[in-house]
């Protein structure tokens, strides 16, 4: 699949002592197709819904697995892909 635009959607929840996130992940390809799909509830904050959606990524065969030296937002600028990346917190868990 040719990728032109990968959409991140994360959803963070602070149950008081730890914060929660899940990740849309919505992948436009340049011949029209489309693939969606929603990482698990897992431990981690900030930007971490970006690091889960990547995991996602490569586990679905999206795109391959990055060495350390290669961030996401650089390989996707290596590739001539867009990237939008946006992040929500929710006020309950079920809102994930």
């Amino acid at each position: 699949m040719k990728i032109s635009l990968i959409v991140m959607i994360g959803r963070r929840w602070f149950d008081g002592t730890s914060t929660y996130h899940t990740t849309e992940v919505i992948v436009y390809s340049k011949t029209g197709g489309l693939h969606t799909g929603k990482t698990e509830m897992t431990n981690g904050y900030g930007d971490g819904y970006i690091q889960s959606g990547v995991e996602y990524l490569v586990a679905n065969g999206l795109m391959p697995e990055l060495d350390r030296t290669t961030v996401f937002w650089r390989w996707c600028e290596d590739n001539k892909i867009k990237k939008v990346c946006t992040v929500v917190d929710v006020k309950r868990q079920k809102d994930l």
